[in-house]
């Protein structure tokens, strides 16, 4: 099922046509989408966690965070997470 989804995420078939040419849901193919990208997602190391560093001195913010991409996030609340993952996501 691997290629199939595969062939997807490479842009080469929309998921109408290739359930249609495999004999496949909808709902089968986007559980195989889920199930390929939970296996890259673990093959390359992620696991939904981010290593942080606690550190004393903040310079008077609340948190500061140094984004993958250099961007370096200053607040004096604390932000959802899932703002934050938003912002990695986005290459910030």
């Amino acid at each position: 099922m691997f290629p199939i989804v595969a062939s997807y995420v490479e842009g080469a078939e929309d998921v109408s046509s290739l359930c249609a040419r495999y004999g496949l849901t909808k709902g089968q193919f986007y559980y195989w989408h889920r199930k390929f990208h939970q296996s890259k997602s673990e093959a390359d190391g992620e696991r939904g966690f981010i290593p942080m560093e606690i550190l004393d001195d903040t310079e008077g913010y609340f948190m500061e965070v140094q984004m993958p991409g250099g961007t370096v996030l200053r607040s004096s609340n604390l932000l959802p997470a899932r703002y934050i993952r938003l912002l990695i996501e986005a290459g910030c």
